[in-house]
């Protein structure tokens, strides 16, 4: 069934493709420039700020240099985004911000303020600049677009399909975090495994003596924790189709993923996770990454030390809340992109994504020199300034001869 339901959500995004395309070629070329695909060229996207943090306009193709693989590599373009208030000039090629929700992981709870972030910072958006939004489970497709009161439309009805925490509907009721607890503990004199017992007894279906609750118990844990696995790895795999489908679409790509994060301490996760950082270099996408969930109070330092149990119990849910906030920082930063987390100030992260786009210098590599291998080109990007930081992608996969015949 799951299967079943990634394969809707892909012929949607496929949709969603065809009606970007749309989009961009119904008006006139002066109004909707073409979002142009072109295999024999590498944009690298850079930004450059200066020891305050601030952006740094007014630098030229003869500032920068570029390195692939060790190698100089000539820059056969360079092209400038500058939405800032003093910007004289348009930008040159189009860009694309897709908001993407994981709407089966965001707490409902926090919905409210999400919607409210989101909509304000369209405001931030140059008059350019496509957007378009989605989430994981809606299989409605959404096109890109420059008229962003529909995309504001689109935000306020927004609506979330948690998966409520991967609480069993059995009883007892077994929460995610009390599961992922009596799972890494393995002892039945555990704090989380002696909740469930005591709930347990209050079952009219429950066997009487404990062991046999515990074993009753445990197979209810690994029913959970396997649910929310494969929500997981779902997630991970409607999010890389997505990067795949914009992909080819626009000539600068963003997506601004709203989510909690995966828990990459889970191999498979891990896994996907790797693939879809693979595939959205090899597509030219940048991932942000925002947590709504706010500040992150799971600090075991706070707890005394002789309260084991309450220590353990709190340790393994900080280690979820670190594996999940590792894996934002790794989409974000495996693919030039920022990473929102441990914040309360919504409003403030998305406008910290958008600043680090606000000015930027895309520089335009040729690729026709190049030995089509299907490997992992890295990349360094260098100025001829001192003093100035510079934030760009790790580096491009270009495609086999045989794939870009296709």
């Amino acid at each position: 069934m799951m299967k079943n339901r990634f394969l809707l959500i892909l012929l949607a995004v496929f949709s969603f493709l065809g009606g970007a395309n749309l989009c961009a070629q119904g008006s006139s070329s002066e109004d909707a420039p073409t979002l142009h695909v072109d295999v024999n060229r590498i944009l690298v996207p850079v930004q450059v700020f200066d020891s305050h943090g601030a952006s740094v306009h007014g630098l030229t193709k003869d500032d920068f240099e570029v390195l692939d693989d060790g190698k100089q590599h000539a820059i056969s373009a360079f092209n400038v985004f500058d939405n800032s208030v003093n910007a004289a000039a348009k930008p040159a090629i189009p860009r694309a911000y897709l908001f993407f929700f994981d709407d089966m992981q965001v707490d409902p709870r926090d919905l409210s303020a999400l919607q409210s972030a989101a909509l304000r910072i369209l405001d931030k958006l140059g008059p350019n600049d496509y957007v378009g939004v989605v989430s994981t489970s809606n299989s409605r497709s959404y096109k890109f677009t420059r008229a962003h009161d529909s995309i504001a439309e689109s935000i306020k009805h927004l609506q979330l399909h948690p998966r409520t925490n991967f609480a069993s509907s059995e009883c007892p009721e077994i929460s995610y975090d009390q599961a992922l607890q009596i799972d890494r503990d393995h002892s039945t004199d555990s704090l989380a495994m002696q909740t469930a017992l005591s709930s347990a007894k209050l079952c009219r279906t429950t066997p009487n003596d404990q062991e046999t609750m515990a074993i009753a118990i445990r197979n209810q844990v690994r029913a959970i924790l396997a649910n929310y696995r494969q929500s997981e790895t779902y997630t991970v795999n409607v999010l890389a189709a997505t990067v795949h489908a914009i992909g080819k679409v626009a000539s600068e790509k963003h997506i601004i993923f709203i989510s909690p994060g995966f828990d990459s301490g889970e191999q498979e996760i891990f896994d996907a996770e790797s693939r879809l950082v693979d595939t959205a270099l090899e597509a030219g996408v940048t991932l942000s990454t925002l947590d709504p969930r706010g500040l992150n109070f799971n600090n075991t330092s706070s707890i005394e030390e002789n309260s084991s149990a309450l220590l353990s119990h709190h340790s393994a849910n900080a280690a979820t809340h670190i594996n999940q906030n590792l894996s934002l920082e790794e989409l974000a930063n495996g693919t030039g992109g920022t990473c929102i987390i441990n914040s309360n100030n919504l409003q403030s992260g998305f406008e910290k994504i958008l600043r680090q786009a606000e000015v930027e210098y895309v520089l335009e590599l040729s690729a026709d020199h190049s030995k089509g291998d299907g490997k992992f080109h890295l990349l360094k990007v260098k100025l001829n300034r001192p003093g100035l930081t510079v934030l760009t992608r790790r580096g491009y996969f270009l495609p086999k001869p045989e794939k870009l015949k296709k």
